[in-house]
């Protein structure tokens, strides 16, 4: 699997309660299933994980992994 780690500078959440992650190295991932999570302090970092079903993102000391999408 494939792993990297990067910083969440800002989101933004869409109509369907949806996250875009914009990252410090400039791409740009979404949410994939909306969930009940609020992000407002929207400034951590992250480990990316490449798995068989596509990418998950863990913010650093939680042990949730939302699955994303890379848009840019």
């Amino acid at each position: 699997s494939e792993t990297f780690t990067a910083k969440v500078t800002r989101c933004e959440e869409t109509h369907g309660g949806k996250y875009y992650f914009f990252f410090d190295n400039g791409q740009v991932w979404k949410q994939v299933k909306a969930d009940r999570e609020r992000y407002k302090d929207c400034s951590f970092n992250v480990t990316v994980t490449r798995d068989f079903f596509g990418f998950k993102m863990q913010p650093q000391g939680e042990p949730r992994r939302i699955r994303i999408s890379r848009v840019k």
